[in-house]
């Protein structure tokens, strides 16, 4: 799979054979495929070529490009506009395998590192169209015994790309794949840049300051996590920083990234046994010895990102909590239009559910799977809201809610909240 690409594109072409006969022919390329039709692609193709390798010489004048295979003339192409001439010709030079990413588009900042990949800001050269590129080192992968799971990654982000995206209303809250081009010691992965960061840099900047924003944006999270349990596929790594926003303002509108430890799981058994994952996130029974487990683990994960959505305990800068602290004890006043959720306060010394000073601390109180919510932000979280929490943090996978039955949850889909006195 040297090149990939998520969009094919088809139209209709002049070959130079029939061209005086004024007929053209539909064609269609697909990824490293190139079909040639009679009249419309959903007929059995004239003819079917693997582009890959090819040469493509053009000429800017005449619209034309050609495609020559082992120095032989294959076939000329000839476009109606200088438009479509320029998007046939970026495509097959991609295809062709004819440059290197770096032809078409300028890699930027860095965004952000991992053990054998990093992400890069680019500029598609052309339409100056801002996109996120995931580069990861093959030889690097390779000596961290994860090419497998490199492999796997792509595979999944392919298949991925496969879901229709509807045009207008609400996107689907999962990262969108564009290109892939795998290169004998490196791949890239265009995708998507999402201007907001990742949801963890969101809070960062702003607590989410109403339990309505919580459940708005865990209604993104939870049916980005049932889309991939429908096609049978397990994160595995869910947490604040694979979770993408298109903005830096409510609404945030996030999305699920980085598949890297993501896994098939067949006909919904629990098969998966591999001891992955974050330790603040990882699911209590991925900790097992002889552990076997199924997508429950990414609802466990919802939890603990929900926890802090609601305690909003990213927020820890101790001046800027003291400085809040003093406001609201001077004005003594509450806005209750809506559930207000405090999102500056820092009182206890772990911003997660599940916590400690080392990672044997992290995962021992993991497999216990207690967590409180005794602190002063949880008087305003509503009931519906903590019973939410709890049947999501819940140690038996049997008691676990599913994602579909998250979204059906009464806190999702009521309009009133209810808080204790």
């Amino acid at each position: 799979m040297p090149y990939y690409s998520s969009n094919a594109i088809e139209g209709r072409l002049l070959k130079p054979k029939i061209a005086f006969r004024k007929k053209k022919r539909l064609i269609r390329l697909s990824s490293q495929r190139l079909e040639v039709f009679e009249n419309n692609s959903k007929e059995e193709p004239i003819s079917v070529y693997d582009v890959m390798g090819w040469d493509v010489s053009f000429s800017e004048h005449l619209l034309t490009i050609k495609l020559s295979a082992d120095g032989k003339l294959v076939m000329t192409l000839q476009a109606s506009t200088y438009n479509e001439y320029n998007l046939w010709l970026g495509r097959l030079f991609k295809a062709c395998g004819a440059r290197d990413l770096e032809y078409f588009y300028e890699l930027k900042e860095i965004l952000g590192e991992g053990a054998f990949a990093i992400v890069k800001l680019a500029i598609e050269r052309g339409t100056e169209e801002q996109c996120a590129v995931k580069v990861i080192d093959k030889n690097k992968a390779e000596k961290l015994n994860s090419k497998e799971s490199l492999n796997r990654e792509l595979d999944i982000m392919i298949k991925l790309c496969s879901i229709p995206r509807p045009r207008g209303g609400r996107p689907i809250p999962i990262i969108e794949m564009r290109e892939i081009y795998d290169l004998s010691d490196r791949v890239y992965i265009v995708m998507e840049y999402m201007q907001g960061g990742t949801l963890e840099d969101a809070m960062m900047r702003m607590a989410l300051r109403t339990e309505r924003q919580v459940r708005t944006t865990m209604s993104e999270i939870v049916a980005a996590v049932e889309k991939l349990h429908s096609m049978k596929i397990v994160h595995r790594d869910l947490k604040l920083k694979n979770i993408l926003c298109t903005n830096a303002n409510f609404p945030l509108e996030v999305k699920i990234a980085d598949f890297g430890l993501s896994n098939y799981v067949r006909d919904g058994s629990v098969a998966l046994k591999s001891h992955v994952g974050s330790p603040h996130y990882v699911a209590p029974e991925v900790l097992k010895k002889d552990c076997k487990y199924g997508p429950e683990v990414d609802l466990w994960s919802c939890g603990v990102v929900l926890h802090l959505m609601f305690t909003g305990k990213l927020q820890n800068c101790f001046l800027l909590w003291l400085f809040c602290r003093f406001l609201v004890s001077f004005f003594l006043v509450r806005i209750c239009s809506e559930t207000q959720l405090d999102g500056l306060n820092v009182d206890a010394p772990g911003r997660y559910p599940f916590d400690g000073g080392t990672i044997k601390e992290i995962l021992e109180c993991v497999a216990r799977g207690d967590f409180k919510m005794d602190s002063p932000a949880w008087k305003l979280v509503s009931e519906e809201g903590k019973e939410f929490l709890r049947k999501l943090l819940t140690v038996d996978i049997r008691q676990r809610m599913t994602a579909s039955d998250a979204l059906n949850h009464c806190w999702m889909t009521s309009d009133r909240l209810t808080r204790r006195p």
